[in-house]
């Protein structure tokens, strides 16, 4: 792993930059080194160098416009990558998660899940991020439904669920009516990947009773 003195020193006043510019006598107040003075970050190879790849586009275009956060290459090791980033004095720069993925309501109710048959039950007051747990089931369903779930309408997904974490679909929420009509009203609806769930942000409906319907769905 090689890098320049310019790429590693691009962002001034960090810890990262002040190793590189320190002497070997106050080295020992900033990082761990050997008796000659040699920098040892006890960091994984991996992911240090693929922060320092970042660091060499940034140095080589000229400027850090374009993207002011330093990627992880996963999201799997965002945490571990985060606590690197903030040793080496570049928190600032960490991946910031949508706002969606820590703000958001719950529903956990049974009778949403597809197939529990009909009712007077309606989404009116269900608005805003909504992350399906438990009894709900984790997703909205993806065709129409044959049988409702505690509605008279039933709602359903027209589209695709995010794929890739921390990204975000546009998609359409249909709703069936009495007579099984596939997409009798619609309202757009987004959808954003959250690494381990999916959360929905929906609109009250265009019509009472009326729900979206939702049922277990395998991330991996």
């Amino acid at each position: 792993m090689h890098a320049t003195r310019a790429t590693l020193t691009y962002i001034p006043d960090t810890v990262l930059s002040s190793i590189i510019l320190s002497t070997i006598d106050n080295r020992s107040k900033l990082i761990q080194h050997d008796e000659n003075g040699r920098i040892f970050l006890d960091f994984p190879p991996v992911l240090f160098k693929y922060a320092l790849e970042q660091l060499r586009r940034w140095k080589n275009r000229g400027n850090m416009s374009a993207d002011r956060e330093i990627l992880p290459p996963s999201w799997h090791v965002k945490n571990e990558f985060d606590e690197m980033l903030v040793s080496l004095g570049l928190a600032e720069y960490k991946q910031n998660l949508p706002i969606e993925y820590t703000i958001y309501n719950v529903s956990d109710d049974a009778t949403r899940r597809v197939g529990t048959g009909g009712g007077m039950l309606c989404d009116r007051d269900l608005v805003g991020w909504i992350r399906f747990i438990d009894r709900a089931g984790n997703t909205i369903v993806r065709q129409a439904p044959a049988i409702g779930c505690g509605g008279q309408k039933s709602g359903w997904l027209q589209g695709t669920y995010p794929t890739e974490p921390w990204t975000t679909t546009l998609s359409t929420l249909c709703y069936t009516d009495e007579m099984r009509t596939p997409c009798r009203a619609s309202i757009p609806i987004r959808t954003t990947h959250c690494g381990n769930f999916l959360v929905f942000k929906l609109r009250s409906p265009p019509f009472c009773p009326a729900r979206a319907c939702t049922d277990d769905y395998n991330l991996n």
